[in-house]
């Protein structure tokens, strides 16, 4: 009977155990259904704060978005950003980093004081955008620094003449177009439609305030972070969930981080960028004080003593005493054209010996001079010119004021103006090195200075207005002044006071590299040609 009991027992016991497993097994789905539905849903928020300049923050930004890719509690995905941009491929990366995550999960973008440049780069990845009423948004573009040109040295053997420097500079204008090309045509792509500003608009790089970007498609609507959440979470069809900030989940160790750091306190200048990327380099940024730095003149470049060593006669004089900003080495082709044509130069280094100067000579250059000359200097200029001299003055916006220029050229009834012309669709490389094809030609003066010469490129050339015009250069109508922004025919060279003066609005179109390019070699020939002709 006892025998009886214990064999009911584990009969009892091994069904308790078979009933245990069948009904985990019936239940177990609803089981792992429950314990996921008590993992809450996310919206994961990104900020990105100050500018992306060194790799590190890279690399910390791409592990926030991979972090929301990869974790399946994360429906949607919020970027925070107030940022000016930083080092181009970084933007590029990130944009094509943010578009592969958002075909997967909805991505909207929150502008919540500057997306400029990189910024706004960034921003365009998403596939919905917010910005507050003012934050600034926009500064399409990007900032290049020009290679060094890199000579030879007898301890080092390369084997191609770019293998040291890496680029030919008379193609790196080019290059930065496609960089530009490029930013312009993913933020087509990531706007869609949506758009409604054509390429060259967004190439003049303006900012805008949210309600303006409003109306040109850069962004969908006026809103707040918030907002940003809430469309976040519509797009991924989620009603109950939480806000992450993934920078708190994954904190940013990099001790000299550039991110989080605001637009507007970081003093952005090409010492500091150069310490970071020396040139070349591209960057899609924005920052106040990298446009305050640039705005300033280029400082007088200081000849060694044995400048008047290079002397070699006294048939075309060059100002150098009125603190002209150029160096020797950039009219090296000028001064070679001189000598090849049998005739001879001389710098006048000293204001009190121009009389005796320009005694003997048949040219006067003045170049980018950034010391004006007297009411005794112009008078003295001015005798030169009426006794057959020619005098040729050549500006550079880049490097001096148009006063100083000014100061000389008013008495011939010849104004350099303060802008700069640029071309949104006829350039080479970039936006201000425009083409000049059209030139006119008065049939009473006897030297046609543009003889065989259908087209040059001049670099941030400055417009000339004369009371007297026998030759000019014209423009497209296509082409803006920077100070008016109206679009017309300019005159960046004129002939002017009978034939005996050239005014020529860019110093830079006679430098290397650029004046291989086009016909600025034939150019600077003729004008040559024209110093000594009769």
């Amino acid at each position: 009977m006892q025998g009886f009991r214990k064999k009911g027992l584990k009969i009892i016991v091994v069904s308790l155990i078979l009933i245990s497993f069948v009904a985990g097994f019936l239940t177990y789905p609803l089981i792992e259904k429950l314990a996921i539905r008590s993992v809450p849903d996310e919206i994961g928020t990104i900020e990105i704060r100050g500018y992306v300049l060194y790799s590190q923050d890279l690399e910390y930004l791409l592990k926030l978005i991979d972090y929301a890719k990869t974790h399946s509690s994360i429906k949607a995905i919020v970027l925070d950003i107030d940022s000016g941009g930083g080092v181009s491929y970084a933007f590029e990366q990130l944009y094509y980093s943010i578009r592969l995550v958002s075909k997967t999960k909805p991505v909207v973008a929150s502008i919540s004081g500057l997306a400029a440049s990189g910024g706004y780069y960034l921003a365009a990845s998403a596939e919905y955008i917010y910005a507050s009423p003012t934050s600034f948004v926009g500064n399409i573009g990007v900032v290049a620094f020009m290679p060094e040109r890199v000579y030879p040295v007898p301890s080092i053997m390369e084997t191609g003449p770019y293998k040291l420097s890496g680029f030919n500079l008379t193609s790196f204008p080019l290059q930065v177009n496609d960089a530009i090309s490029n930013f312009v045509n993913n933020v087509k792509e990531g706007r869609g439609g949506r758009l409604n500003a054509s390429p060259s608009t967004l190439e003049k790089a303006e900012i805008y305030l949210g309600s303006e970007a409003k109306s040109i498609g850069l962004i969908d609507e006026v809103g707040s972070i918030e907002q940003a959440i809430d469309k976040a979470a519509s797009l991924a069809g989620i009603t109950n969930y939480k806000v992450s900030i993934l920078n708190e989940i994954i904190p940013n160790t990099f001790p000299f981080s550039t991110l989080a750091i605001s637009p507007f306190s970081l003093e952005l200048n090409d010492s500091f960028l150069s310490g970071i990327y020396p040139p070349p380099a591209i960057y899609c940024i924005y920052s106040p004080f990298l446009a305050n730095y640039q705005s300033q003149p280029l400082k007088q470049i200081t000849y060694p003593n044995g400048l008047q060593e290079t002397n070699t006669g006294e048939d075309v004089i060059i100002a150098y005493a009125y603190r002209n900003a150029f160096s020797r080495d950039e009219i090296e082709s000028l001064l070679t054209e001189i000598i090849l044509n049998g005739h001879t130069f001389s710098f006048l280094t000293d204001k009190s010996q121009l009389q005796s100067k320009l005694m003997n000579a048949k040219a006067f250059v003045v170049i980018a001079p950034t010391e004006s000359f007297s009411d005794r200097e112009n008078q003295i200029v001015k005798g030169f010119v009426e006794r057959g001299g020619k005098l040729i003055l050549i500006s550079s916006i880049l490097r001096a004021s148009q006063k100083e220029i000014n100061s000389l050229s008013y008495g011939f009834g010849i104004v350099f103006s303060s802008s700069y012309l640029y071309n949104l669709r006829s350039y080479y490389g970039i936006y201000r090195y425009i083409f000049v094809s059209n030139f006119t030609i008065n049939g009473n003066n006897n030297f046609n200075i543009f003889k065989n010469v259908s087209k040059i490129v001049m670099m941030t050339a400055s417009p000339i207005y004369s009371s007297d015009i026998n030759e000019a250069a014209l423009t497209d109508n296509g082409t803006y002044s920077f100070v008016s922004d109206k679009t017309m025919q300019y005159t960046p060279i004129v002939v002017s006071y009978n034939g005996r003066i050239v005014a020529i609005g860019s110093f830079e179109m006679f430098t290397q590299p650029f004046i291989t390019l086009y016909g600025n070699e034939k150019f600077e020939e003729n004008i040559v040609n024209f110093m000594f002709s009769g």
